[in-house]
């Protein structure tokens, strides 16, 4: 049987290696990638996180303070003018943490805890709801509740990155178990044929 010339075996060596240094440039560019996605995705958890956190602790100050001022159901003009002028910049403070919110917040995934929130909107400029006892506590808390599992599965998404980087590392995975197969095929085939 006839062997191969050696200039086969530096094209198949020449080949490999542009493979390789392929893979490993693609490799590379999409590790990059999804790396900057999750530094952003980080940083737009932590960002969502104080939003809510303030937006939650702003609702429950107001509501608390209407209570403590209004705790009968009579109605107090005066006093209820003073309250919104005394409270306007938390007012204006609540109403745009609650679009910043919401506009980082994607419908298809969030759609529960934007509900929630569009609840506690509509029911904070209530008054009787503000006064009834744990009305918008409960609400509040159930924001709170919503907000800790969305941002749990957006940590475990950075954590375990993105789909197309799960898909990269799996097929480069198999891509080097094959080429170090075909590899030691070609050696053995060297040294035994």
């Amino acid at each position: 049987m006839e062997s191969l010339p050696s200039t086969v075996y530096v094209a198949i060596g020449a080949f490999l290696a542009a493979a390789i240094t392929a893979a490993a440039s693609l490799v590379s560019l999409i590790a990059s990638k999804e790396m900057k996605i999750s530094e952003l995705r980080q940083c737009w958890i932590e960002s969502l996180r104080n939003e809510i956190s303030e937006y939650i602790g702003i609702a429950n100050r107001m509501s608390l303070t209407w209570m403590f001022l209004f705790p009968n159901a009579e109605n107090h003009d005066e006093g209820i003018a003073r309250f919104l002028s005394d409270n306007l910049s938390e007012i204006e403070r609540l109403d745009t943490l609650m679009h910043k919110v919401l506009l980082k917040l994607n419908p298809k995934e969030h759609q529960e805890l934007i509900d929630a929130i569009k609840t506690v909107e509509k029911n904070i400029a209530n008054p009787n709801f503000l006064r009834s006892n744990g009305g918008i506590a409960a609400q509040l808390d159930h924001v709170h509740d919503l907000s800790q599992a969305v941002l749990k599965k957006e940590w475990d998404r950075v954590k375990d990155g993105e789909g197309a980087f799960v898909k990269m590392k799996e097929i480069v995975s198999n891509i080097a178990l094959i080429s170090m197969m075909l590899l030691i095929v070609i050696v053995l085939g060297m040294v035994f044929f």
